[in-house]
């Protein structure tokens, strides 16, 4: 724990199995532990024996705990931010600028092969001198049960911006960092995200006083598409952009477009409040009936406005589509609905939209041709005076037809023709029995009143 501006103080707990009710012992006086400067409020696990603490003038100190003798060992090392990595290794930024990744022991035990002649700095992308950077990394895959925490989980490594900008900008590299035991050459497998613009221009990270902070949270309740998020605290509006991973493990994941929504008043911190603590984040696991989208629910805490909890409905991705953004059918590209092969909204290459939505087939059904420019890939009606499957030509005697070339399936005749309503022909003179309609039975030919003489 924190004790005034200049040391920590630790204390030892004895977690051996314990009967029902029992639980951990403080099992001795602590250990005060001194720094230089003035330590930030902000200390962070990295695994079961290390940990660190970072002052003001963004050094880091590097502790390691020894259980076997209650030891503690000290290393001072120039960071910002510290983030452990799958396979033991760990992420290291120097004034928020210079990113480095590598086994911990390396770094831990001041090697010479983790300095500037070393791997130091080497997976910074080019062109981005001055940026300032957080690691964040995203948990994958599904959510580990009682007893299977990952230590730390797999997860997509992302590299926070810290600038003034009015968009979210974020570096992902790709795959995460494996423990292959050298470095990445300079930017390998990184790209490069936009996620969204932001409602303000607010500066990321640990900054005095920070007006943001950024979090990368697993979903509680999530699912493997959708396992985990980076979620923005703003001390006036939060962003979420959650992480999708296409189902069977095939594409890489990535972060959809951020949504963004105001704080109410009410809620909005002053400039001088502590901000947010990092945020807890459920999705149903099914479905809900408040519409399409993903819908999450994140709960937070600040002293200023004390527990609160807000709900976003996250878009769905491409292909997927419903209460819970569930993948589309196999034969469409998007849809209304998912996993309906009759709810298709845009087909594959060398597929047609039937007209009016829905199925995608080779070929468009009656009344209907492909449709050209803006509207293909899909399924448009006939134009005027075209009729049936590919929209061919009526019969010359018809201004519109049910059947292309047949003079005996009009349904509407051209100025000086008499629609006949027994034959579906345009007829020049009604035939005997009939007489044209006045009104409107105009343009038709109507049966002969009793009264009247049959027209010959």
């Amino acid at each position: 724990m924190f004790h005034g501006d200049s040391y920590l103080e630790f204390v030892w707990l004895s977690c051996r199995p314990a009967g029902p009710g029992e639980s951990c012992v403080v099992t001795g006086p602590s250990t005060r532990g001194s720094v230089s400067g003035r330590v930030l409020p902000l200390a962070r696990r990295l695994d079961a024996r290390h940990l660190y603490v970072t002052d003001e003038y963004l050094m880091t100190q590097f502790i390691r705990a020894n259980p076997e003798d209650r030891s503690l060992n000290y290393v001072w090392i120039p960071a910002s931010d510290l983030l452990p990595l799958p396979g033991g290794w760990i992420l290291q930024v120097t004034d928020k600028v210079r990113v480095s990744a590598g086994p911990m022991g390396l770094l831990f035990h001041d090697e010479p092969r983790w300095m500037p002649d070393g791997i130091h700095g080497a997976m910074v992308p080019e062109g981005s001198s001055g940026v300032k950077y957080r690691g964040i990394l995203l948990p994958r895959g599904a959510e580990a049960g009682p007893g299977q925490e990952a230590d730390p989980p797999a997860g997509e490594l992302f590299l926070v911006e810290d600038m003034w900008s009015a968009a979210w900008d974020v570096i992902h590299v790709a795959g995460g960092v494996p423990p292959t035991g050298h470095a990445r050459s300079r930017a390998a497998g990184t790209r490069q995200h936009r996620l969204g613009m932001l409602p303000q221009a607010p500066r990321l990270g640990p900054e005095e006083p920070p007006r943001s902070r950024v979090f990368g949270v697993r979903l509680a309740g999530g699912s493997p598409e959708y396992p985990s998020a980076l979620v923005l605290l703003s001390k006036k509006y939060i962003g979420m952009s959650v992480l999708w991973c296409r189902p069977g493990g095939r594409a890489a994941c990535v972060l959809l477009p951020a949504t963004f929504a105001d704080l109410p008043e009410e809620l909005q911190l002053d400039e001088q409040a502590p901000l947010w603590v990092e945020p807890v984040v459920h999705t149903p696991a099914r479905g809900t009936v408040h519409g399409a989208g993903l819908l999450a629910t994140l709960l937070t805490y600040s002293p200023g406005a004390g527990l609160v909890y807000v709900t976003l409905r996250v878009p769905c991705p491409p292909g997927t589509a419903g209460l819970y953004c569930l993948p589309c059918h196999s034969e469409c590209v998007e849809c209304w609905a998912p996993g309906d092969s009759a709810a298709c909204t845009q087909c594959p290459p060398g597929k047609l939209l039937a007209l009016g939505g829905g199925l995608c087939g080779d070929t468009c059904a009656g009344d209907a041709m492909p449709g050209q420019g803006p509207a293909q890939g899909t399924c448009v009606a006939c134009l005027p005076g075209t009729a049936g499957s590919g929209c061919g030509p009526c019969d010359p005697t018809c201004l519109e037809c049910s059947a292309p070339g047949d003079p005996y399936a009009c349904t509407s005749c051209p100025p000086g023709r008499l629609m006949s309503a027994s034959t579906g022909a345009c007829l020049l003179d009604c035939s005997r029995g009939t007489m044209p309609g006045i009104g409107l039975a105009a343009g038709t030919c109507v049966s002969c009143p009793a009264t009247c003489r049959a027209a010959r």
